[in-house]
Order: structure tokens, then sequence, then C-alpha cells
């Protein structure tokens, strides 16, 4: 019995993505998974419900952003692990109006994802009051990227990827089965044939244009020019640690533990400062 899923991978095939590679043809190979579907549930049912939700370490709130991004919650975000902007956006609205959390830490891996929601989630990241860092300890690709270059500082281990800043369309040949389709004369771009010379022009065109806000984005936000952006970050591959450091996409390497330790002594340096501007007749 076939087991796939048409709808998803149709929106997986007709729609751009912020992604890497690996991590479009993932999302492919699960929407297309011809197995036990039951045992695949109880499969996921498995897996640790806390390690996608916020958690907190003192005043620090810690939100996972991992695996594909997609703009809402959905198949592919229950059997993949995926993010949801829209609970993203929930969780870090929650933490920026705690008057306990002093710092956001996002914890990034993530191949990347769809386009729609992206823009807005990082706007939301970069117009925080509470100071936000970005930790990539893996991977922060294309869609993933473009959200962590909102943080206010990026720290990445020497073995992360980042990059991937792009915009990529997959698309299904037609079948022989496909229905006609008529389109009015006042609208001819409505359903260009993706196969001929104008719809490849066409799409292309789409492409470019998601991918110039992209990179004026990341270039406001790493306060470097689109020209550095489309030169030194990767041209559209993925730069490892260092050299993602010395490119300008990441301000330089630690590891997840050490940045929370710095946080806390953040948090109790403060504390520190205000009690030697104390004097003594404060303190009586």
């Amino acid at each position: 019995m076939d087991k796939q899923h048409p709808r998803i991978l149709e929106a997986l095939t007709t729609q751009p993505w912020m992604c890497t590679e690996e991590g479009l043809r993932q999302m492919i190979a699960i929407a297309s998974y011809g197995g036990d579907l039951e045992a695949l549930q109880t499969k996921m049912e498995q897996r640790d419900p806390e390690a996608y939700k916020t958690s907190y370490r003192g005043s620090t709130a810690i939100i996972p952003l991992s695996g594909p991004i997609f703009p809402k919650a959905n198949l592919l975000t229950d059997m993949s692990g995926a993010t949801a902007l829209s609970q993203f956006a929930l969780d870090f609205q929650a933490a920026e109006d705690d008057p306990s959390i002093t710092n956001i830490l996002i914890n990034f891996d993530t191949p990347g994802g769809v386009t729609s929601g992206i823009h807005e989630a990082a706007q939301l990241v970069r117009n925080s009051k509470t100071p936000v860092t970005g930790y990539v300890g893996s991977m922060a690709a294309s869609a993933g990227y473009w959200i962590a270059a909102a943080c206010d500082e990026i720290v990445i281990d020497a073995t992360a990827r980042l990059g991937s800043i792009g915009v990529v369309a997959g698309i299904r040949p037609k079948s022989e089965g496909d229905p006609l389709e008529f389109t009015n004369t006042a609208s001819p771009k409505k359903r260009l044939d993706i196969e001929s010379k104008e719809g490849k022009a066409d799409l292309i065109e789409t492409l470019d244009a998601l991918a110039e806000v992209f990179i004026a984005d990341v270039a406001a936000m790493r306060n470097v020019s689109t020209a550095t952006v489309k030169q030194d970050f990767g041209q559209g591959g993925t730069l490892v640690g260092q050299a993602a450091v010395d490119a300008g996409m990441a301000d330089r390497l630690g590891s997840y533990e050490a940045i929370l330790q710095e946080l806390s002594n953040s948090e109790t340096g403060g504390n520190k400062m205000e009690f030697a501007a104390l004097t003594k007749d404060d303190l009586k």
C-alpha cells in the first residue's frame, strides 16, 4: 500500500526554500516514507518532548531552534523534530516579557526551511529588548542563519557550519496525467510552464528577489555590506568554525556550557557592581 504523503511532497517541491540540500532531501525522504506509519508514530512518541521546549538556567531562557523550519506545526514538524515558527515566536515573546529573564540563548541546529515567516522571525529577534545570544553547536544554515544573524552575538563550535545563504526551488516534472489548464489573457504569468524558457526565467526572478531580501537583512544585522555577504559569506555554501568567524559570519568560537556560564557570571557580576557602589550610609 502506498503510504507516501502527496500533499507534503507537493509542498516540498513547489515552493521556494532556504535550506541545505541534505536538509531538503531528508524532508522529501520522510514525506516519501513507504513503511509502517504506526511504527514511525511509536518512534515519534519516544522522543523527549522537553528537548523541544524552552528551558532555563538561572535568569537565562534557552530556546531551541532545531530541525527544518516551517511557519506552523504540521506532519513534518511532528515526524522530524522540526521547528514551527509560530511556536518559536510564542516562546521567544514569553521569554522577553518575563521580568526575571535577563538573557535569551537561542540554541541552533537547523538546515534551514521555508521562506515564509523567516523575515518576521528574524525581526522579532533583532528588535528584542533582552540581550540575545545565538549558539551553534552543529549548523545554522540558510533560513536558520538568517535568524541567527539577528542575534546580538553568534558563538559557534569549532566544527559548526554556518551559511548556505540563498533560495532554491525544486520542481517536479509534469506527468502525462496532469490536467490541462487555461489562463485568462490578462494574466500570462499565472500558469507559466516551468519547463519552458519563460517559466524558468520567471522562477529565477522570484528566487533572486527573495535572495536579495535575505542578503540585505544579513548584511544589515552583521553590519557589513551586501557585497561582503555575497563574496565572503560562503556564496551559497557553508563555512566551518574559525573560517566563519574570520569571514564575519560569527563573532567567536565557544561551547554551549561556557556560554551559559558566561551569562550566569554576567548576572552575578552585575549584582556585585551594585553592591560595590553602596556606601556605608546606604548599608545602614
